[in-house]
């Protein structure tokens, strides 16, 4: 793969709107600005999402085990490994265009991917989530708290986002080669704001 990994400009950690501001601006939109999304905001972004903000290497989103996330960009599709703040490529091939139905969301400079793996559940944790709700309920609470992070933060930075349900999911499976327990059950077009509607 001629794609290298990015290590990402340090997250802002300042800045942006306050938290209520935030809950304000909250919106799905669907109309995109189709301008490419700054290195630092998208840094923000995952930060936001899914990274690490404490020396105990603990999340911004409370997760039992590791739900990877992507980010599929012009240079292709990356694993955002959020203890190194980097983007470790996965597919050097730009398919942005092909991953929504929608055709707003085609033109989206970034599209993040919540994705499940269900091997990255530990055998301990595993016995005992499978004697309660299961693994489908705990991987969809996990995903419904890093959908939320991506709305508020976008709405902290001034971004557009929207979460979609409708995809071409196997094409993802196939591109990403995926195995069994293995899917993505969102994607988030994130752009710079067009005109809005909600």
């Amino acid at each position: 793969m001629s794609v290298k990994s990015q290590t990402l400009p340090p997250p802002s950690r300042q800045g942006g709107k306050s938290v209520l501001e935030s809950f304000d601006r909250r919106r799905s939109i669907r109309s995109m600005a189709k301008r490419e999304l700054g290195i630092q905001d998208l840094s923000d972004l995952l930060w936001a999402t899914a990274g690490v903000n404490g020396s105990r290497g603990l999340r911004t989103v409370p997760i039992m085990w590791d739900m990877p996330l992507y980010a599929a960009i012009e240079d292709g599709v990356f694993r955002y490994d959020p203890e190194n703040h980097q983007l470790v490529p996965v597919l050097d091939e730009d398919i942005r265009n092909s991953i929504p139905t929608q055709g707003f969301a085609r033109t989206a400079p970034v599209q993040l991917l919540l994705s499940q793996d269900d091997a990255k559940v530990n055998s301990s944790m595993r016995s005992m989530i499978e004697e309660t709700d299961g693994i489908p309920f705990y991987s969809g609470l996990h995903i419904g708290y890093l959908s939320q992070s991506i709305y508020l933060a976008s709405a902290g930075l001034g971004l557009n986002t929207v979460a979609l349900g409708y995809f071409d999911r196997e094409l993802i499976r196939r591109k990403l080669s995926f195995g069994p327990g293995q899917d993505v059950c969102l994607v988030h077009p994130v752009e710079y704001p067009g005109t809005s509607s909600r």
